[in-house]
């Protein structure tokens, strides 16, 4: 131990045991020696050499062992060296690759040395684009001006760099996108520029976050708002409800057909703005509790409540209710507002008498998601109103037939019970909602709130 001239740190270690003398290894053995294998500074293992009874040459192998023992301890500093730089190479690529960034990087001769796999998706590439000169992924159009992301990028090998540039990008299909990037400068051991490392974030994701933000402090504000409405609203509206109904009685007594007609309207445009209120209040406080909740009974009750209305339009029901549903964890009541709605918008987009709603529940493949199909052959959804259904106050309906807020609601509640409504829709054929609740996988998860 003194001739590896080891620091004490080294030595005085859980994993260095320093003894007198040499206790032999392997059976039949009866003396040797030990070289540490060292290289910088650490020691990397020992070298044995032993001899059987009789035999004792340590003295004259020991001076030809230790150039051996050298170049091994060498050898495994280098292997040690080489397994930590393909760790954090690894490891590097990983946190690039993951990285919720688009990240590019080219080396001096302009080749592309790291594209991470965001980077690749946005721009239509695959992992074949590394190693592959620059040019390859700088597609030009005349109406894609500058700056360019090549021009920037090129730009940092003359030691110029870019911050919070925002770019035009042309994609391999030919689309364009936008883009903010900021360059920095990769330097070799000697100073020289060695690459440059691009870092950028989509600008359309940014800006649609950003309008996702907005829409919803407009709801909190419309969630407030609403409250201090109906709040405000309810008792005057008691009053012109209730007066209304009495003078409806008296005229319908006095035979007064014209004023009554008058008195009626007054009652229906008192009943309109009372469900308004009751809309706004169900989409800024959507109340009840958590339980184990049957889908199929709650679809029959919501039936049940959309009877009369059916009747009206003289809809033919078709139920296709799977046996086999599990129960799911959601609000009973903000469950039957949402097929109340949407039993009752499928009938009145039906054209004509006859014409038929369908129901129906199923497992997803998977058996993750409970799916709930609310179908109508009715006269469906223009393309140029398909985006804005779900927006707070937006209705195709004439005026007076509707708030604008149903759909808002139910999106509200679906999401609310962590789960997705889409749907599909054909003008003149028909329009099908499409509920996906998660499943529980736990029973103690259908357990009340």
């Amino acid at each position: 131990m003194r001739r590896t001239r080891l620091p004490e740190t080294v030595v005085i270690s859980p994993r260095v045991k320093v003894v007198e003398g040499y206790a032999p290894m392997f059976t039949g053995t009866q003396g040797g020696f030990s070289v540490p294998l060292v290289a910088s500074g650490e020691i990397f293992g020992m070298l044995n050499v032993e001899y059987p009874e009789g035999q004792n040459l340590a003295a004259a192998d020991e001076p030809l062992v230790i150039p051996l023992a050298n170049q091994l301890s060498v050898a495994l500093r280098n292997q040690n060296l080489l397994g930590e730089t393909r760790y954090y190479r690894d490891y590097l690529h990983q946190v690039i690759d993951i990285a919720n960034a688009l990240i590019l990087v080219i080396d001096r001769n302009h080749n592309i040395a790291v594209m991470n796999k965001a980077l690749q998706r946005y721009l239509g590439w695959g992992p074949e684009v590394i190693g592959l000169p620059l040019e390859t992924v700088r597609r030009r159009g005349p109406e894609a001006p500058e700056p360019r992301l090549g021009t920037i990028l090129i730009d940092g090998l003359d030691g110029k760099v870019h911050s919070n540039i925002e770019l035009v990008v042309m994609k391999k299909d030919g689309s364009l996108g936008r883009a903010m990037f900021d360059t920095a400068v990769v330097r070799a051991a000697d100073g020289s520029v060695d690459g440059v490392l691009g870092i950028g974030q989509d600008l359309e994701r940014i800006r649609s976050l950003e309008r996702q933000v907005i829409h919803a402090e407009k709801l909190a504000t419309l969630g407030q708002l609403a409250a201090g409405v109906v709040h405000e609203l309810n008792n005057p509206l008691t009053s012109i409800s209730v007066y209304g109904d009495y003078l409806v009685k008296l005229l319908e007594r006095e035979g007064l057909k014209d004023d009554l007609d008058k008195a009626r309207k007054i009652v229906e445009g008192a009943g309109r703005i009372q469900k308004l209120t009751r809309d706004l209040m169900s989409y800024a406080r959507p109340a009840g509790e958590f339980e184990a909740v049957c889908i199929n009974e709650v679809i029959k009750q919501s039936l049940v409540f959309c009877e009369h209305l059916l009747h009206r339009v003289e809809a033919a029901v078709e139920l296709r209710l799977s046996d086999d549903t599990p129960r799911v964890r959601g609000i009973r009541t903000q469950l039957h507002q949402v097929f109340i709605n949407l039993l009752t918008n499928a009938c009145h987009a039906l054209p004509a008498p006859g014409q038929t709603v369908s129901v129906a529940t199923s497992l997803s493949p998977d058996g993750r998601e409970l799916i709930v199909e609310i179908a109508d052959t009715g006269v469906g959804i223009d393309e140029a109103d398909r985006a804005r259904i779900f927006e707070p106050f937006f209705t195709t309906k004439k005026e007076g037939k509707g708030t604008g807020l149903g759909l808002s609601i139910v999106k509200n509640i679906v999401e609310g019970h962590s789960g997705h409504i889409d749907f599909d829709s054909r003008v003149g054929e028909g329009t099908t909602f499409r509920i996906r609740l998660p499943v529980p996988t736990d029973p103690v998860e259908i357990l009340p709130a």
